[in-house]
């Protein structure tokens, strides 16, 4: 059930290639929280759904931020750059790198 709820909850971005690196995340953080049933007691369960989630999302947060794909990104970019103009232009490296260290820090 937590599973279904926390994944339904996020909406698809519009990049292919970023939903299938976020959904493969998202899937493995998830394997990480253990089945637990309700307690029937409204306030427990909705707060071991908000404990479960923030756990989650943690997770997700880390792998997204700190994975693989992040580094092939960043090999792709630079063999681009160097394609495009032999790395005499780096306005585009400087843009990835400070959006990574900006999602480094929050995560």
């Amino acid at each position: 059930m937590f599973a279904d709820s926390i994944s339904q909850a996020f909406p698809v971005p519009l990049d292919s290639a970023a939903n299938l690196i976020i959904r493969k995340h998202l899937k493995n953080a998830l394997s990480h929280v253990p089945s637990t049933p309700g307690s029937g007691h409204l306030p427990s369960d909705i707060g071991l759904f908000l404990s479960q989630s923030i756990h989650v999302l943690d997770l997700l947060a880390d792998s997204l931020v700190d994975g693989q794909h992040m580094a092939t990104n960043t090999r792709e970019v630079l063999r681009e750059l160097v394609k495009e103009n032999d790395l005499s232009e780096l306005d585009s490296l400087d843009s990835l790198m400070g959006t990574h260290s900006v999602l480094r820090s929050d995560s």
